[in-house]
């Protein structure tokens, strides 16, 4: 294998961690050709991380969700235009690959010497050319020998040049051509197997970030929920004091208009101080009114808050609570049903067992009775042996019926019972 100085950077393999520290991000010729054709530049398909996206001047300012979403919109592009470029070379893989049959052919059937030298890129003969090879008449002895001579060594050291060309080209589209579809298989196998993984590691990281961000932005909303309040109780604080230091400055305004119509003796200036009092004593009381009918307003609104918030959560922990009653109910109704369905089928098979058992005690006690009037009846030994021989049949079944019975436990009296087998 060939090592890493020598190892080609194609579109499938630049982002392996190896190449991270290498200058170039592309160094396959057939690469880099798919890029200069649609007008990319190598570095805008690197894939970077979301520290190193939030970093760069464009995406400085954005933070939270906004960087969220631009990163996520920058991945996206990037992973089109990568698109875009593989299927690129793999056009001019194929397209040279085609080509290289092409120059195979004509190479085994070389043209006339000079033939070549004698086209232009569009396949047309130029016509400096056309006029060297086939001069006019009337033009013959405008070129001198000296220079048709230099004219036939450059035609001759440009077929030589072509044609040294021409064999390089086919080497290198050999060669090239060999390892093509080894090339291709491995970088699809590996970008396939780096695409699966990337994927993993991107929802990987979109979930963290997401967690991450919403606690940080639930953390901000406590913060600026404790920020209000506090900015709320202060400012009720400072209207408090201003009102207290309004009516302590109209207390001590009074005092003073007091103490100076006491100190006036004439009814027209005293007449005059007292409208000014009142008139004093009606802005303040205007002032101080106006200030606490605004405190009591906020206060109201604060309360009414409160309090429909309060009535929504009691909304909804009742709605919560009747639906687990309900669910309990429910399951409560089925556990009583199944137990009841177990004891009634239990009551019937114990039912069934115990009619079973006295048909068997029926017939063990025919059996008895029956063998002992065998036994009585017949005196004679010839007839007493017929009677042992029945009555050993009789035992024999009796015996058999025996073995059928069983002895089971009964779970709704909690006791033995036999059956019959």
């Amino acid at each position: 294998m060939a090592s890493l100085s020598e190892e080609k950077i194609t579109l499938f393999n630049f982002e392996h961690p190896k190449f991270k520290e290498t200058r170039y991000v592309l160094t396959s010729p057939r690469s880099l050709r798919a890029c200069a054709n649609l007008g990319l530049k190598p570095s805008e398909l690197l894939p970077q991380s979301l520290d190193e996206f939030s970093v760069s001047e464009q995406t400085r300012p954005l933070k939270g969700s906004y960087l969220t979403a631009a990163y996520e919109n920058f991945e996206r592009e990037r992973r089109t235009k990568l698109l875009k470029a593989r299927k690129e070379r793999h056009r001019i893989a194929s397209n040279m690959q085609s080509d290289s049959n092409g120059v195979s052919r004509s190479i085994t059937q070389p043209a006339p010497v000079g033939s070549s030298l004698l086209k232009d890129s569009t396949g047309r003969e130029s016509e400096f050319f056309q006029f060297v090879q086939h001069p006019p008449a009337t033009a013959a002895h405008y070129i001198p020998v000296k220079d048709q001579k230099i004219l036939n060594g450059l035609m001759i050291r440009r077929e030589q040049e072509l044609s040294g060309g021409i064999n390089c080209l086919s080497n290198s589209l050999k060669q090239e051509r060999a390892l093509s579809n080894k090339e291709i298989l491995d970088e699809t196998k590996h970008f396939n197997i780096k695409m699966r993984n990337a994927t993993k590691e991107t929802e990987f990281k979109k979930n963290k970030s997401f967690l991450e961000e919403e606690s940080r932005l639930k953390e901000e909303r406590l913060k600026a929920m404790v920020r209000h309040k506090d900015e709320k109780a202060e400012s009720n604080i400072e209207m408090q004091q201003s009102i207290r230091r309004d009516k302590e400055r109209w207390r001590k305004e009074k005092q003073r208009l007091k103490e100076i119509q006491v100190r006036l003796k004439t009814a027209s200036m005293a007449a005059e101080l007292e409208d000014w009092c009142h008139h004093v004593d009606k802005q303040n009381r205007t002032s101080i009114t106006k200030a606490s009918e605004a405190s009591q307003r906020q206060l109201l609104q604060k309360k009414y808050h409160l309090q429909q918030k309060r009535h929504e959560k009691e909304m909804n922990h009742s709605k919560a609570m009747k639906k687990l009653s309900r669910e309990e109910e429910k399951a409560r109704e089925y556990s009583v049903k199944e137990i009841a369905t177990k004891y009634e089928r239990m009551d019937s098979i114990a039912k069934q067992k115990a009619e079973e058992l006295s048909q068997s005690l029926m017939i063990a006690q025919h059996t008895a009775q029956l063998r002992d009037s065998i036994k009585g009846s017949y005196l004679s030994a010839n007839l007493f042996k017929e009677g042992e021989k029945h009555a050993r049949q009789y035992t024999a079944l009796e015996g058999t019926s025996k073995k059928r019975l069983r002895h089971s436990w009964d779970p709704i009296h909690h006791q033995s019972t036999v059956v019959l087998g």
